[in-house]
């Protein structure tokens, strides 16, 4: 099992918005499970809350796998952010 930390570009997300992710391992690879929570990697002011809603998994006609996340959130001020993620590679 692999994790991987602080994947993919920064985005900072304003209060009360949600944010869709993709994420893919190339075609015909099959990543079994794959786990994906927000990463707050600048330092904050106060507490801040990142939802991860809505994992899934899709496939195209050429037999690549993405999964997919949501990340909401709740507060009212932005914050900045990336993923982790969790998969079976």
């Amino acid at each position: 099992m692999a994790q991987q930390r602080s994947v993919g570009p920064l985005f900072s997300l304003a209060g009360g918005a949600t944010v869709s992710w993709s994420i893919s391992f190339g075609v015909g690879v099959d990543a079994g499970i794959v786990t994906a929570a927000p990463n707050i990697v600048d330092d904050v002011l106060g507490v801040v809350q990142l939802q991860a809603q809505n994992q899934g998994l899709g496939a195209t006609s050429d037999s690549k796998n993405f999964y997919t996340v949501d990340i909401h959130n709740p507060g009212t001020q932005p914050v900045a952010h990336n993923l982790n993620l969790q998969n079976w590679l």
